[in-house]
């Protein structure tokens, strides 16, 4: 039986890094795929890693990646499929944890949204479909995405709440939309679009690019059937770089939970049969929620 391989993108810093040194102690046959935009930076993040570790520098293989480009995410895996050692190239599972919460809509849709996607698709072929448990593809969502159906009209709402039908031109044309518009603000996005978003911090797209990340995760889950295991989740309230550009988010940082209590749901979704379901959104727990509910 391989040992379970995992790809976890934005794996530099964060929640990211985190997880990837929770796989590592998970079990001694555990390896890790870093994606990481910055080569440098992931070079720096496995090193200190195997500071804390030597054995563990057998067991992670780095991969530069930029998740908003889909020239750079396609030579990701051209590149991997060449250069990384055989035992990497059979993954059990994909985590889609790299992100932004300030910036352009664009930038913000181009990470959040399209990024998780453009993964999926350039590294799903190398998913190993006799993984014991299926293999698993988790993608990072927030308890901001809850908010932002909470607070929409009831159009939108009823959009982003609609996983039966929903197909990616229906989640492009809302990207597309929305990436017009710049560093749009929430009154703006409520008053002109019908979307809600969350109090405080998040004075951008942000949580729209999270609701429809757990759209995407609902619409892949439908695509793949008992294939594989796709589900969205919540780190919950982490104290990351997301979070590094407003006083508000200052203040809000300093009653932050640590990266390393943000993996728990993740973890679950990776490691575990919890409730067997698929296209999912789950909470911070580890407990299966609605897209409106948190």
């Amino acid at each position: 039986m391989a040992p379970p391989c995992i790809l976890i993108t934005g794996a530099n810093k964060g929640i990211g890094l985190a997880l990837v040194r929770r796989c590592l102690k998970r079990a001694p046959d555990v390896l890790v795929v870093l994606g990481c935009r910055s080569r440098s930076k992931g070079i720096a993040a496995i090193e200190g890693l195997v500071r804390e570790n030597p054995e563990w520098e057998a067991r992670m293989h780095l991969v530069q990646m930029d998740t908003s480009s889909d020239y750079s995410t396609k030579k990701a895996a051209e590149e991997f499929a060449k250069a990384a050692p055989p035992k990497f190239q059979k993954l059990s599972a994909i985590v889609n944890n790299a992100g932004i919460a300030y910036g352009s809509s664009k930038d913000i849709m181009a990470t959040n949204v399209a990024g998780p996607k453009r993964v999926d698709d350039a590294f799903m072929p190398f998913l190993d479909m006799d993984a014991p448990g299926k293999p698993r593809i988790v993608q990072m969502s927030s308890g901001a995405a809850v908010r932002c159906v909470q607070n929409s009209t009831p159009e939108q709402r009823k959009f982003l709440m609609d996983t039966e039908n929903i197909t990616w031109d229906g989640i492009v044309s809302i990207v597309d939309m929305i990436s017009n518009e710049g560093e749009i603000s929430k009154r703006k996005l409520k008053k002109k679009h019908g979307f809600g978003a969350m109090r405080g911090v998040s004075d951008t797209a942000y949580g729209l690019s999270k609701a429809l990340l757990n759209l995407y995760t609902a619409m892949r889950a439908k695509e793949l059937g008992d294939k594989v295991r796709v589900n969205a989740c919540s780190p919950g309230a982490i104290a990351t770089d997301l979070f590094n550009s407003s006083a508000m988010a200052f203040i809000m940082r300093r009653i932050m939970s640590s990266p390393d209590t943000g993996t728990k749901s993740t973890l679950m979704l990776l490691f575990e049969e919890g409730d067997g379901g698929t296209g999912q959104f789950y909470h911070k727990t580890g407990e299966r929620r609605d897209f409106d509910k948190y």
